[in-house]
């Protein structure tokens, strides 16, 4: 009997999903808004994620509204048609044009919204990665190919609703039937890919951070900030992985509920979601110092600066690693990792240490 009012319960389920989700991600969004503009760090950064919040958010919105209006109207064009009112394809056809607009409509800003999140994803794997081009290569070529693949195929399915839809009739060709049957493959290629990507960078900045944890307690031999560096690692995972999770239940939907109206509107503002729950968290109180700020240490911690000092068999001087998220009123919320050390011989034959610059993270 439910199926009956499928063309009623399905789009309301979808909009109440997408307006449930929307009033967390403005919530998100002012938050994080007025943390970026409290925090000030550097000049570039601080208008780069400026920039890509507020096109994610303008991507997301657009993307809810059209949906809105879309599914809206696909209900009352179902009542019309249950009543009577359409009693003929010719009748129905200009709305149902109209419509189908709306909903590639909803996928071109999906699509637009996902080359923002992939800009400021690889930037963030850029900059952990002590901003070495060698380990962003790839995955900026893949992601580049396959955002140009989803242009082409919100292209293609605005060219496939006018054949199909548009007001002249003519009988499509052999090109046209096979553009017809491409765009649901391409689109499926899009976001498997666009799972894997996500995925895999996610995993490769957490398990950066990971990595810098160790070779900072085996260099420090201070094993209790490795709680800090675990809560970092959290936020990465539990905020990156949410967008790939989404792509997948979409996937899935798709295969078991056939009926089910697109989700593009909702993975639009789950894209968005991502970054901007990042920041957030971070602003939050997460403050990592691998070296603290105490003078209680018998090994040459100078209380001053807040760093170690290796005496005895080292002739270095003093160093600084430090690895923060940093919400303080001076500070963007950021990963700043640095290292400014000068290694004699015999503590470079250590073979302990590596050398980090500055990054910036979020």
């Amino acid at each position: 009997m439910a199926s009956d009012y499928a063309f009623i319960i399905n789009p309301v389920i979808v909009i109440s999903i997408g307006v449930l989700l929307y009033g967390v991600y403005l919530m998100l969004f002012f938050s994080a808004i007025y943390v970026l503009f409290r925090n000030r760090g550097v000049q570039n950064q601080h208008t780069f994620h400026l920039f890509t919040l507020v096109t994610l958010f303008c991507f997301g919105t657009t993307a809810l509204v059209l949906n809105i209006v879309g599914n809206t109207g696909a209900i009352i064009s179902s009542f019309e048609v249950f009543n009577g009112e359409i009693t003929s394809a010719a009748q129905g056809k200009g709305k149902a044009l109209f419509l189908n607009i709306l909903e590639e409509l909803v996928y071109l800003m999906y699509s637009l919204s996902n080359i923002a999140a992939d800009a400021s994803l690889l930037y963030r794997l850029y900059a952990v990665w002590g901003f070495r081009k060698r380990v962003v290569v790839v995955p900026v070529i893949i992601s580049a190919l396959n955002n140009v693949l989803a242009i082409l195929d919100a292209v293609i399915r605005f060219k496939v609703v006018f054949l199909v839809d548009g007001p002249q009739d003519q009988a499509l060709s052999s090109s046209d039937t096979f553009w017809i049957e491409s765009t649901t493959a391409m689109t499926s290629v899009f976001m498997i890919v666009n799972f894997v990507v996500n995925a895999l960078v996610t995993g490769l900045i957490a398990g950066r951070i990971w990595w810098i944890s160790r070779q900072m307690n085996a260099a420090y031999g201070r094993n209790g900030s490795q709680k800090k560096y675990k809560r970092i690692i959290a936020i990465i995972l539990e905020s990156g992985i949410l967008y790939p999770v989404a792509i997948l239940s979409t996937i899935l939907v798709g295969q078991f509920l056939p009926l089910c109206p697109n989700l593009f509107s909702i993975l639009a503002e789950a894209v968005g979601i991502a970054p901007t729950l990042i920041i957030v968290r971070v602003a939050m109180g997460v403050n990592v110092d691998v070296v603290e700020q105490s003078g209680s240490q018998k090994s040459g911690y100078n209380s001053g600066s807040g760093t170690r000092r290796f005496g005895g068999g080292l002739k270095g001087q003093e160093k600084d690693l430090t690895l923060r998220f940093t919400p303080g009123a001076t500070s963007d919320p950021v990963l700043n990792i640095t290292a400014d050390r000068e290694l004699d011989d015999d503590a470079q034959s250590m073979k302990i240490y590596d050398d980090y610059r500055r990054r910036d993270f979020v």
